[in-house]
């Protein structure tokens, strides 16, 4: 049984698609209970809400007119991610696939939906002061950048000299085990 467009045509008799008709109906609920609770679903609160949403990867990200938004997948790096993009073809925002990724040892970056940026990680910090790289260089602005001692009596670690790929951290005696957390766009 498959759903067919074709029926009725204006020249059928009624009495003789009856079959066929009923046949679309039944396949149309079906069709439309993959991802939606069916039409016929004991619980009538509950029907044509969804169950599911798959969303077929896009080649490129759609434009939308001044009054939408579009919520669509697309491949970033071999790998289906979810996006959403604003009215009027505005921002495009990756909404999956933001996981800490890693690179130096103890680096990590999180890219949130809308941009915001958190770098963090373990390093050791000199008296004589030790810059640090952010995994993930910052696109226009750092909000603040902390760090504290790991471990131990938690020491006071000074942080100077931010700039969007990272910045100068200096421990008050000798070299020290730290963690940083820096937040930005």
């Amino acid at each position: 049984m498959t759903f067919n467009p074709s029926i009725p045509q204006s020249t059928d008799d009624i009495s003789q698609t009856q079959g066929e008709i009923l046949t679309n109906f039944t396949q149309l609920n079906t069709i439309f209970g993959n991802e939606h609770v069916e039409f016929n679903d004991g619980t009538t609160a509950n029907r044509g809400k969804h169950k599911a949403i798959r969303l077929i990867e896009q080649a490129s990200d759609p434009s939308t007119a001044a009054d939408e938004m579009a919520l669509y997948t697309k491949a970033v790096s071999g790998v289906t991610e979810l996006f959403t993009r604003g009215e009027g073809s505005g921002s495009i925002w990756q909404i999956t696939g933001l996981t800490p990724s890693s690179a130096t040892a103890g680096s990590r970056t999180i890219l949130t939906p809308f941009g915001i940026r958190f770098n963090f990680g373990s390093v050791t910090v000199s008296s004589a002061g030790t810059a640090i790289t952010f995994h993930t260089p910052f696109a226009s602005d750092v909000f603040f950048v902390l760090s504290n001692q790991r471990g131990g009596n938690a020491e006071a670690i000074s942080v100077d000299l931010i700039t969007t790929s990272g910045f100068t951290a200096t421990s008050k005696t000798s070299s020290l085990p730290a963690y940083y957390f820096a937040m930005g766009i």
